[in-house]
């Protein structure tokens, strides 16, 4: 499988990057999959005037404008919630943190994810994306701020659970929003596009919070979640609501249906792994260098950063690849075994440019890689409704959220019993690797998977 997938990738700039409207595994499957995937079609302009018409073309072509809208939100979101990495030391020593302490704050907001996804979702589905938005953002808005004006760890770590509400009502719109608004050829863009948010808030967090706001972490977190609240301003005048079928099923048929499908649970744990094998590394990175390698705190800043930076343009490219060649599944096998090497590579080699290149390549291939691929294995899965999406979103994210939690926590407590970074950076990679298993019992979604099954 790993063979063909190479091959397949090797031949693939031989065409063009953008694939035309003569490519039958975009143009072609769009218009068979439409009625295969959502049923018999509820086209809202049947039987309208050319003027209305022309009003529905207008409001389809907006989904560009909601997905720029929800991507300067969740930059912000993120920017937010990574400002104790790249500040660690001084927080530290403000608030009395080891480095357990640490990563329990960094993860703070997870732990309610742990347990609100789920409901976080059916509220998705049930209310719709503009109102549940707007209630996220304006959660993670103020928490982020009283975060700022915390005096104790006990103060900050509760702001950042009071952060997590926001965090678990917010991740399983985001998929709703591709799904309500984007054909199913560009699911996997689209979802590439809005992962690139999340990255794009750490590299921006990584790379300018220390050279913007020096030591005062809590200028950082009163300005940065200042934007973050004006970013919401600016959703409320500008967002659009799809019209939805009123709801047919109870919250417990709900998440009884989406716990009926494998690929949610298979999705679930291999974010799990994955994305809680990587946060350990990503998270504790800045601090590390600093103190195990006396690097200045810009500089140990901007390499953290060049992963994510890396992370971002696998969530641009692989999409892509993988929609020209048709398939997903190898991605989620391949890409984490080589994002784990470049990991161990990142750290065990002397410092220098190997360091830039392998962080680099770490987040193309780990979070870059893999995570806008099993986004969309789960928005493309078969015969699940849309209607309870939101759900089966919001039980990946409780399942990926306890991993990013937990294996956080676990390394950072690793790092106080072994006063050194080795050992932790050794179990991230472990974890990240135990991901390809989940990798490996996905059901395959890309185009190629669905035309056979659908001729």
């Amino acid at each position: 499988m790993v063979l063909v997938f190479f091959s397949q990738v090797s031949h693939i700039f031989a065409n063009p990057l953008f694939p035309s409207d003569n490519n039958p595994a975009t143009k072609d499957w769009v218009d068979k999959q439409a009625l295969i995937q959502y049923g018999e079609p509820k086209l809202p302009w049947k039987g309208m005037t050319q003027e209305t018409e022309m009003a529905e073309e207008r409001y389809v072509s907006y989904r560009w404008v909601m997905l720029a809208l929800v991507w300067v939100i969740g930059i912000c979101q993120s920017w937010v919630r990574i400002i104790p990495s790249p500040l660690a030391k001084p927080l530290m020593a403000d608030l009395n943190m080891d480095h357990g302490m640490l990563m329990a704050a960094l993860g703070a907001p997870m732990i309610v994810s742990i347990f609100l996804a789920i409901p976080g979702g059916i509220l998705a589905d049930k209310f719709g994306l503009k109102r549940m938005i707007i209630i996220a953002g304006i959660i993670s808005g103020i928490s982020g701020i009283l975060r700022g004006y915390s005096t104790t760890y006990l103060q900050f770590f509760v702001f950042g659970i009071v952060s997590g509400f926001g965090l678990a009502i917010m991740m399983p719109n985001l998929a709703k929003l591709v799904r309500e608004w984007f054909p199913p050829h560009q699911i996997a863009i689209a979802s590439g596009i809005y992962g690139t948010a999340t990255i794009g808030g750490m590299t921006l967090g990584f790379g300018f919070t220390y050279p913007i706001f020096g030591s005062n972490w809590r200028l950082a977190f009163y300005s940065i979640s200042g934007l973050l609240l004006l970013g919401i301003v600016i959703w409320f005048f500008l967002a659009k609501e799809r019209k939805r079928e009123a709801e047919k099923h109870t919250i417990i048929q709900n998440v009884l249906q989406a716990a009926r499908y494998p690929n949610v649970w298979m999705t679930a744990f291999f974010m799990f792994f994955s994305i809680g094998g990587l946060d350990i590394f990503i998270r504790l990175l800045p601090v590390a260098l600093q103190t195990a390698r006396s690097i200045d705190p810009i500089t140990a800043g901007a390499i953290a950063s060049v992963s994510t930076i890396g992370a971002i343009a696998g969530q641009l490219l692989v999409p892509f690849i993988s929609d020209r060649i048709g398939i997903r599944k190898p991605f989620l096998i391949v890409c984490p075994v080589l994002g784990a090497i470049g990991l161990f590579l990142t750290w065990n080699l002397p410092f220098g440019l190997s360091t830039w290149v392998f962080s680099f390549l770490m987040g193309l291939l780990s979070a870059g890689g893999a995570t806008p691929i099993i986004s969309a294995v789960l928005i493309e899965q078969p015969g699940m409704p849309a209607e309870i999406l939101g759900t089966a979103v919001g039980l990946r994210t409780a399942v990926s959220s306890a991993g990013m939690y937990l294996t956080g926590v676990l390394g950072g407590y690793i790092v106080d019993w072994t006063s050194g970074y080795d050992i932790p950076f050794l179990v991230a990679g472990i974890v990240a690797l135990v991901s390809v298993i989940f990798g490996a019992l996905v059901t395959e979604t890309g185009p190629k998977a669905r035309a056979r099954v659908n001729p």
